[in-house]
């Protein structure tokens, strides 16, 4: 299962990239996002909020985390109820996930080389203070037109700049690496 943390500021963009990589690759690979919430204020099932549309963008699952509560939205409906078989199928989709789509917890993962991380920005100039102290960066999309093809990363590695427009590509090198992992068959 291949981790991957959208991480930036606030308003910087983040859950607009989930939702976009979530059209794009929902087809193909059984992904679950997961969502930080900073307020005690939490509701799955609000429309337009940002676990809403994770759903509406074709998470199997949906999890959202605030410090007094956790909430799951699970993409599974059940023809006749029976305990044993929605605890089963509950863990079953969180098990057989391809990709887990985190949206923030930059604090939790900064360092955490396991979980690869794509900067969101309103500004390319912003990027550095994200990536600072940031392992695992993979790419770093700017709302504005990059100039920068590509930046450096906390190891002197090169972190590619995509535009949200260029979202499509980003998805072609998550599917890349998704296609790696599920070969190499890690989870």
């Amino acid at each position: 299962m291949l981790r991957i943390a959208i991480v930036g500021r606030k308003a910087s963009g983040k859950t607009t990239i989930a939702e976009t990589l979530l059209k794009i690759l929902t087809p193909s690979y059984r992904v679950i996002t997961v969502k930080h919430v900073h307020s005690n204020e939490l509701r799955l099932d609000a429309e337009k909020t940002d676990t809403w549309r994770f759903a509406a963008a074709g998470a199997h699952a949906s999890v959202a985390l605030s410090p007094n509560r956790t909430t799951m939205d699970l993409s599974i409906g059940f023809e006749e109820i029976r305990l044993e078989h929605v605890l089963e199928s509950c863990l079953k989709v969180l098990q057989e996930a391809d990709l887990v789509l985190l949206e923030g917890f930059h604090s939790l993962v900064a360092r955490d080389p396991g979980v690869r991380k794509i900067v969101a920005t309103r500004r390319l100039d912003e990027a550095p203070y994200v990536i600072k102290g940031t392992s695992a960066v993979i790419a770093v999309v700017t709302r504005e037109p990059a100039g920068e093809p590509t930046l450096l990363g906390e190891e002197g590695t090169p972190i590619k700049v995509y535009t949200h427009e260029e979202l499509p590509l980003l998805a072609e090198e998550i599917s890349a690496l998704l296609n790696g992992v599920l070969l190499a068959g890690r989870t």
